[in-house]
């Protein structure tokens, strides 16, 4: 099986081979140079599919009104993300697994760390917030003929109890989760590929 099927249906494997036991994780172009840390207010957005929003890149979206990327470190990420719901967050119980949680509803937008060799590494973005749009105006109002006609055909599709379409960039990929009933989007997955590897591959925790 490919790599990118790989990140997504692995995901809880990864965990596991972590030590950190059960925990649910929700055509090719390239992505422009490092993250913005610029203020973008999407209140009135009307971003036609396909077209990046100017101020962004594929990596990046918005919430709170400051832009979060998947290529962002922990800190960057914690420090745009802002307060997040402690109560729903799992960070506590041990291990090098960490997840923080934010938004208004459990699981509307979560963030996955690792810790490798003294170092917490994003993993994923997972986002299954409404309001939240990714840099070409997809969100999970959309559905999966949206996704197509923004980003084109995916690098690959796989089908489990939900489909799958995945598109691969230069350091991360974005995963949309798609309804097989209607077609609409559930979640949207933002990967950081290499944190990914260096996940997948270090040692397993005791």
């Amino acid at each position: 099986m490919k790599k990118l099927s790989t990140i997504i249906i692995s995901s809880a494997m990864v965990l596991a081979l972590m030590g950190c036991g059960e925990v649910e994780i929700g055509s090719d172009t390239n992505a422009e140079g490092p993250s913005s840390t610029l203020n973008y207010d999407d209140s009135n957005s009307s971003t036609d599919a396909g077209e990046v929003k100017a101020e962004l890149t594929d990596d990046q979206f918005i919430y709170n009104n400051n832009v979060i990327s998947i290529l962002d470190d922990t800190q960057t990420s914690l420090a745009n993300l802002g307060d997040y719901n402690k109560e729903r967050s799992n960070l506590d119980k041990g291990g090098a697994f960490k997840r923080y949680d934010y938004g208004k509803k459990r699981g509307d937008i979560l963030l996955d760390t690792f810790e490798i060799d003294g170092e917490e590494l994003v993993a994923y973005i997972l986002n299954t917030s409404s309001d939240i749009e990714t840099a070409r105006g997809i969100s999970n109002k959309s559905t999966e003929d949206d996704v197509i006609a923004a980003y084109g055909e995916p690098t690959e599709k796989i089908s489990e109890n939900s489909d799958y379409l995945t598109y691969e960039f230069d350091g991360y990929s974005i995963s949309f989760e798609v309804s097989p009933k209607d077609k609409k989007l559930l979640s949207i997955q933002y990967t950081n590929t290499p944190n990914y590897d260096r996940i997948k591959n270090a040692p397993k925790t005791t």
